[in-house]
Parts: C-alpha cells; structure tokens; sequence
C-alpha cells in the first residue's frame, strides 16, 4: 500500500518524511530530471491509499544554484521545508519555504540570516521554553563541523551552538540527528569520517558534551532516527558498515535502558542504499524512504516489532 519507487530522475537524493495530523503523509526531496541542469525541490502527498505524481515546489536555477537537502517540519499550524541553495554545500545558502495551508501553496524561497543555515539533514525539536532546537552542521573547504541553531519564535532571533572536540582537525562530523529522552536530556548522533557515529548529550539544548565515539559503525553517510513518545523507544536508520552504503539497518533501541534490536535489513542489489527517513505510522508500522544509488527514491513499510537476527 504505501511501498513506491520513485524513479523518474536523472539524479535523485535526500528524501524527509512527515505526516499531517489529517493522516496524509508528506514525501520531500532533492532531483533533477534528464532536461534540468540545475536540482529541484520535490514534493508527493501519500493520501486516499495512493502517493501522488511528485511536483516541483522550488526550482533550481542560475541565479540560486541547487535545491538540495530539504527538511519538513510542522510548526503550530505552518509546514516548513528547510532548504540549502548553492552549487555545493560550501556556498550553501539556508532559507525556507512555508505552507499555511497543509501543502496547498508554497511560499517563495525565504532566506535565512547570514551565518544560518536550517536544518542540513534532520528535524528540529521544539524545547520545554518553545524554543526550536535545529541541527545543523557546515562543510567548509578545510573541515566539516556540527552545531545546533536555536530559534526563538517571539524574537525572531537565532543563536549559533558550537561543539566541543579534542580530535584532529581533519575530523569530520556533520548532520545530527536528535533523540529525546524522559527527563528532557536530549542524545545528538553525527556522521563522521571516522568509521563510526559520534554522540553529544544535553540537558537543555544549549550546553553539549564533547563529541564520543559510539559502537555504532558509519561510512560517513547520513542517518536518521524517531522517537515513540509512548515509550521512549527510538528507531535509528544506519549503513553499518564503516567503509560502504550497500545496506541499511532499521535498528530499535532505548538509550536509557540499554537494548537494542535490529528491526529491518534493506538492500538493493549491491547498490547504494543511502539517506534514510524515518516516521512512525501506528503501533505495528514504521516508514522508512532512502535514495538507492542516487538514481530513484524508494518508500518501504516496515514490522517496527519484527526481531532480525545478525
């Protein structure tokens, strides 16, 4: 019912997923088809049992460079889609497109301020203060870099969060992914080039921990997770591998009770499986979309219960 490949693409990449409080449940990503030089953002609505034809909401051009790595988010009753533009992640320009009505109409592109970038690959979180915890990172010329922007929404204002780190300069961690616990700490992972993920903790979005190395093995690729507000569970999408994106674990586990069980093994021939997303649809049911070879956009159900062994 929900399992769909898109393949209509010359290059396709950096799916995010969100449902709507109506049950109808948003695809987002970044492609170009054969004619387009520049990528586009894309958007496909899953409703009445069926996903609809993608339609571009925010074309790439000359004068912005590409459309890449959209993130949606739901604040109070607006959509959010974080977008970067630029023709490569170091001239990234962060900016916004905002629907008021439940994806009926996009705004224009909406810049953010100078130094701000959004999201680069996963959503925010919205703190006890209200504030919107964003995690974000930076892929200069000469290292790549996490930190968390904080937006107030009464100001109007952002603040920038740096990480510490004793490593090497040529360390690279980027794209966090936020989990948060019962007693409102919140878990950071990070990709990295180091072979595996890298984690920071908070007690309040603010103040972070230097970053940790964790058992959890990673190519350098982009991950994903979700958290169930029922109990605490969270469901991490990974390539584990620390050298290939050829498969992708849906892995369940509770931080603070210290289990974990692999839920699901994804792959596709030998291809790259990479950039998941994660939504949790009921109690039975995850969502997971991810690119495969950067050439179509695949969206899988999955058992959230099921038990694999490895």
């Amino acid at each position: 019912m929900y399992n769909i490949v898109f393949s209509d693409f010359k290059i396709v990449h950096a799916p995010s997923l969100l449902q709507l409080e109506n049950g109808v449940i948003l695809l987002a990503f970044h492609g170009k088809k054969k004619q387009q030089v520049y990528q586009s953002i894309w958007l496909t609505q899953y409703k009445n049992k069926q996903w609809s034809e993608p339609r571009e909401i925010l074309s790439g051009s000359k004068a912005i460079g590409h459309c890449s790595n959209p993130v949606l988010f739901c604040y109070k009753k607006q959509l959010w889609i974080f977008v970067k533009t630029g023709v490569d992640p170091t001239q990234w320009q962060g900016g916004l497109i905002i629907s008021e009505n439940e994806d009926e109409h996009w705004s224009p592109f909406l810049s953010l301020p100078d130094g701000i970038l959004g999201s680069t690959k996963n959503p925010p979180l919205i703190l006890p203060d209200g504030r919107i915890l964003i995690p974000s990172s930076r892929e200069e010329l000469v290292r790549w870099f996490p930190v968390m922007e904080i937006f107030d929404p009464q100001s109007e204002t952002f603040d920038v969060i740096s990480f510490k780190t004793k490593l090497e300069p040529q360390f690279r961690a980027i794209q966090p992914t936020l989990i948060p616990h019962s007693n409102h700490s919140i878990l950071a992972l990070f990709r990295t080039n180091l072979n595996f993920l890298y984690s920071s903790t908070s007690i309040d979005g603010i103040n972070w921990s230097s970053l940790q190395k964790t058992n959890f093995p990673n190519p350098n690729s982009a991950i994903t997770s979700v958290t169930c507000s029922e109990n605490g569970d969270t469901y991490l999408a990974i390539n584990p591998s620390s050298f290939n994106r050829r498969k992708l674990w849906l892995i369940r586990y509770h931080e603070e009770e210290k289990y974990q069980q692999l839920v699901a093994e994804i792959d596709h021939d030998n291809y790259e499986v990479s950039y998941p997303s994660l939504l949790i649809l009921d109690r039975e049911n995850l969502l997971v979309s991810y690119a495969i070879n950067r050439r179509s956009i695949a969206v899988k159900i999955i058992n959230r219960n099921n038990k694999v062994a490895n």
